[in-house]
């Protein structure tokens, strides 16, 4: 609105100054310097004005699709993929039903169900499923999920006795497994907090 009413106000001077200097009270004063410089002043800043962009433009709302996803990625920060990518030990034991809605998010990115129409968000959003693929599939690969107290969970903790050498394989390829989730969290921690300075409308309580 601002930008709008200095538009105008920057015309109507310009328009005001051509009066002054073509109106003069003699001919002698058709080039008196200070309506001319009035006048060359208005005409520069009305042109700066209408070079600028709009702030109306500028304050487009964000698409609803946008909107949507941008909360549906702050949920999960704070929940689900902050436990998984960044306070999980993935060498324990965690509730299957945790790595199932990891891989059903997965799923919809990698079927384009799920993108962003904002170039710069979307860019961020690929640069973070690329690091939440790696290590998605690096824990599909390596472990299976187990029935442990009546409930399906999964982890590189063997379920049973294994050799030390065996042990130590499994605990290394954790460490792999938890190094990646950190690469994943990292980008996702950024993509957040851009798409919350750029769509307002996704923070939620």
């Amino acid at each position: 609105m601002r930008q709008t009413l200095a538009r105008i106000g920057s015309g109507a001077f310009a328009l005001g100054s051509l009066a002054w200097l073509l109106w003069p009270d003699s001919l002698g004063r058709f080039l008196d310097p200070e309506p001319l410089l009035a006048f060359l002043a208005g005409v520069a800043t009305w042109l700066a004005t209408e070079f600028h962009n709009s702030e109306e433009m500028e304050k487009a709302p964000a698409a609803t699709n946008d909107i949507l996803l941008g909360r549906k990625l702050v949920e999960h920060h704070q929940e689900d993929f902050r436990y998984l990518l960044k306070s999980w030990d993935t060498f324990a034991f965690l509730n299957e039903t945790v790595y199932d809605r990891a891989f059903a998010f997965l799923d919809d990115w990698s079927r384009e169900k799920s993108l962003f129409l904002d170039e710069e968000l979307n860019r961020l959003f690929e640069d973070f499923m690329s690091e939440f693929r790696d290590f998605l599939h690096f824990v599909g690969m390596k472990t299976a999920p187990h029935r442990i107290g009546g409930s399906e969970v999964r982890g590189f903790k063997p379920t049973e006795v294994v050799s030390e050498e065996e042990y130590d394989r499994r605990k290394t390829q954790s460490e792999h497994a938890n190094a990646l989730a950190y690469k994943a969290w990292e980008k996702l921690d950024a993509l957040v907090k851009r798409t919350r300075d750029k769509i307002p409308e996704t923070l939620v309580d």
